[in-house]
């Protein structure tokens, strides 16, 4: 049986070509991307969700570190550890 998850991926676009002509936000290929990720791809710029997720964490935790660090909550040293 197929998740309601599944169904609604295979009903995107497989090209992003395709995503762009129809107006979609994204398309889904079936394969992986470099990151080993098999999630939607964003048709703006062919990333997938997987790896645009981890690009956005990183780079919260770099300003959550650098603002963290100015207003000396935490001490320089553990801001860049990742903790």
């Amino acid at each position: 049986m197929i998740s309601e998850k599944r169904k609604k991926l295979m009903e995107l676009p497989r090209v992003r070509s395709e995503a762009k002509d129809q107006g979609e936000k994204f398309y889904f290929t079936n394969r992986k991307c470099a990151n080993g990720h098999i999630e939607k791809r964003l048709t703006s710029n062919g990333m997938c969700v997987g790896c645009r997720r981890a690009s956005v964490r990183k780079y919260y935790n770099k300003w959550l570190s650098k603002e963290a660090r100015e207003a000396g909550v935490i001490p320089p040293a553990q801001a860049n550890s990742g903790v």
